[in-house]
């Protein structure tokens, strides 16, 4: 019988800060970044087939439609109508970004945590997608007024197609973004020739923009009222999945794998396309919060080269010799590089089979539980074999 104590989502009415649903992550098709980050094998079109309730049924379509009316009651039929496909295309794809992003992030958990077959990590994680499809695209297509303003204040191409001023409070003083010619080629999005009747501006119907600008204020907006419904349900979908399983999860270990999931999900929504991963990792040190949590999120997501300068920063040594330390696929001198690095025994499990890619069955495991199976000497000499020097 499932344990009541894991019959509730944990944190559920934790405040999110920074998160960003960036429409330029949000791409129209196979191309977009965000699904270019799971492979062939983890998304494909016959597993979409099986989500219920997608696509966008006639009844969320004239629903969402109303909403927009009530909220822009100046914009002709032709051009609300325009609006309501984009809108649709992008709350489909924050709604499957969502999805996709907990599928992966629950494989690894699932094998981070309690240590499941890769097979029996992906069948979990594939469920819990099926699970969570429907309520995430509802929750999406039933965001509030303010997300939604926000939405449509902010992005691009909705501004585009709604001008400024407006009647909404949250949309009025939108600065209405120039797509002559020379901005086309600029932000490199996709057009067709059908012009409205907005200053000239050239947009396809189903156009959802997915490259990034260059101009920060131009990103998209925190859609904070969304995340955090959309993150509770992700907590529900994953209890409901893991109860299904009787007793296969220790309570203890369901909330772990809770925590790991929403940290490595908040990883990827909070990155910034504008910053590249040595920035980024830059920055996390400078405000102190480039800690061993930042190095295992980046692991998650194969994301070596911010793995690489998050260590370099951390241990002071240069990047040219931790990946050389990594290539080598030896456990005893990556060990000592994670020790150098101020981490966790645990941390240098991790930093062994997914930075360096070292066989399970080589891997060097903790002494006693928590400890590292080296002594200090012995890692300092491991270094020195590579020449580890003070990074500048």
């Amino acid at each position: 019988m499932p344990d009541r104590r894991i019959s509730q989502p944990p944190h559920a009415e934790e405040p999110i800060d920074a998160i960003w649903f960036d429409p330029f992550l949000l791409g129209s098709s196979a191309e977009s970044p965000l699904l270019l980050t799971f492979g062939a094998q983890d998304h494909t079109p016959a597993d979409e087939a099986e989500w219920p309730g997608w696509p966008t049924d006639a009844r969320a379509r004239e629903t969402l439609g109303n909403r927009l009316a009530v909220l822009l009651p100046k914009l002709d039929v032709a051009p609300l109508d325009h609006l309501l496909s984009l809108v649709i295309a992008i709350l489909e794809h924050i709604a499957r970004s969502q999805i996709l992003l907990t599928r992966q992030a629950l494989n690894t958990a699932l094998s981070d945590v309690v240590c499941l077959p890769p097979q029996h990590c992906y069948r979990q994680a594939k469920q819990t997608a099926l699970i969570l499809a429907e309520p995430a695209l509802h929750c999406c297509l039933t965001l509030s007024d303010q997300d939604l303003e926000t939405l449509i204040s902010r992005h691009p191409a909705c501004i585009a197609l709604t001008g400024a001023p407006t009647t909404s409070p949250y949309i009025d003083g939108a600065r209405p973004c120039d797509w002559s010619a020379n901005s086309a080629t600029d932000y490199n999005h996709r057009a067709s020739n059908v012009t409205l009747d907005n200053q000239g501006a050239i947009i396809a119907a189903s156009f959802v923009v997915d490259h990034h600008p260059r101009e920060s204020e131009n990103r998209g907006a925190p859609l904070q009222a969304l995340a955090l419904r959309l993150f509770r349900l992700v907590d529900q979908a994953i209890l409901q999945n893991m109860q299904a399983a009787g007793g296969a999860f220790e309570s203890g270990d369901v909330a772990d794998i809770l925590e790991v999931v929403r940290r490595r999900v908040l990883w990827k929504q909070t990155a910034r396309p504008d910053e590249t991963p040595l920035e980024r990792a830059r920055r996390l040190h400078q405000e102190c919060r480039l800690d061993e949590q930042a190095l295992d999120n980046a692991l998650s997501w194969n994301e070596m080269e911010f793995v690489k300068s998050g260590l370099a920063l951390r241990s002071r040594i240069r990047t040219q010799i931790i990946d050389s330390i990594l290539k080598s696929k030896n456990p005893r001198v990556v060990t000592a590089l994670a020790w150098r690095a101020g981490l966790t025994m645990r941390a240098a499990r991790q930093l062994q089979l997914r930075g360096a890619g070292i066989p399970p069955r080589q891997v060097l495991n903790a002494h006693n539980g928590t400890g590292y199976p080296l002594s200090p000497v012995e890692m300092a000499r491991q270094l020195e074999l590579y020449e580890a020097p003070i990074a500048d």
